[in-house]
């Protein structure tokens, strides 16, 4: 169990160039969909980002840089929770 906590964090702390822990701008969680707000250049999708779940903490880690040139917007992205990770607790910070 230490080994996988040990992973996750060198994984969380951006051990790997193109993984970054996301500033999240806003979220929302209803029926087992989690939504989340995030700053998008054009290319942003929900493949561009990876839950991490550590017992009940979630990780949000951009996982493919948004390389596009339109103009930096807000995009809401959404994401499936499994029913046994109903109660969590998110360690990125929320960014207004």
């Amino acid at each position: 169990m230490r080994k996988i906590f040990i992973m996750m964090t060198m994984l969380v702390n951006g051990c790997a160039a193109a993984q970054s822990v996301s500033a999240i701008h806003g979220i929302k969680y209803q029926q087992q969909k989690l939504h989340i707000l995030v700053t998008s250049t054009g290319c942003t999708t929900e493949k561009s980002f990876r839950l991490y779940w550590q017992a009940q903490n979630l990780t949000i880690v951009r996982v493919k840089a948004d390389h596009c040139r339109r103009m930096p917007h807000k995009l809401w992205l959404e994401f499936d929770v499994p029913k046994e990770k109903a109660n969590f607790t998110l360690t990125n910070s929320i960014n207004q």
